[in-house]
């Protein structure tokens, strides 16, 4: 295991390279599987995730990982805002038409577009503590954001492209974007992406499973355009520190 430390050290190699992100995320994901998910498993299932995402990058030499290019933070994180521009209005389509559609139909409601983005990153009120207006958001907003809008964006980033990765080795893909191969992989892996979040996070409406699929399909689209995990890492964060925002100005007002 070869751990290699890069300088010029900034902030977000501080937080996110490895092998901090293990050391880091790795305990304060413990915790939280502890505690603040003390009514779900879902907790568990993070550490599961970061501890997949540990041995492929010890043991299996990935292809991409958080800063396989290095010095550029900023125009990762530029490519990453434009991404997010682009996937609430990829949404916004999906939500919009597919709601127009469901009109007249006995049961089916209109639902705002924000709310839909939230429940399809986040999960539903039953195993997410997020979305209840319970003690722990009540009283820990600020742990919320960082919970989901840092830790888990991360976590699930870093884990979904070790899934891209192990389709592309099973099926000796080499991940170019002038082969349909890569994009068949890039839905597959989305593909599993919308299970976890049916399964584990709770997510059962259709429009919402859509705008995941959405959303996975756009990061694995980035991670194999820019050869690493960085600004798909940072869209991801994006996303759901706004739908966090979104939802606890919902239930404070």
């Amino acid at each position: 295991m070869a751990f290699e430390f890069k300088k010029p050290v900034n902030l977000a190699y501080l937080l996110f390279a490895e092998p901090w992100v293990y050391l880091t995320f790795g305990t304060l994901a413990a915790l939280f599987a502890l505690s603040y998910f003390e009514e779900s498993n879902i907790g568990t299932v993070y550490v599961a995730f970061l501890f997949v995402d540990f041995v492929a990058y010890a043991f299996l030499k990935p292809q991409y990982n958080f800063f396989s290019v290095t010095r550029n933070s900023l125009k990762a994180a530029g490519i990453a805002i434009a991404a997010y521009v682009i996937f609430y209005a990829v949404a916004g389509l999906l939500v919009g038409s597919l709601q127009a559609q469901a009109i007249g139909i006995p049961g089916s409601q209109s639902v705002a577009l924000e709310d839909r983005i939230a429940t399809a990153t986040l999960g539903s009120s039953s195993t997410i503590p997020i979305m209840s207006s319970g003690p722990v958001l009540a009283g820990l907003p600020l742990v919320t954001v960082v919970v989901f809008g840092v830790f888990i964006a991360i976590i699930e980033t870093r884990f979904f492209t070790r899934v891209l990765e192990a389709i592309g080795q099973a099926t000796k893909i080499s991940f170019s974007l002038r082969d349909w191969r890569t994009y068949a992989a890039i839905a597959f892996t989305s593909i599993v992406a919308v299970v976890f979040h049916f399964q584990a996070k709770g997510v059962t409406n259709d429009v919402d499973l859509l705008v995941t699929f959405a959303f996975f399909f756009l990061s694995m689209l980035i991670v194999v355009w820019t050869r690493e995990i960085e600004s798909a890492g940072y869209l991801h964060m994006i996303n759901n520190v706004a739908a966090v925002r979104h939802v606890i100005k919902g239930l404070t007002g």
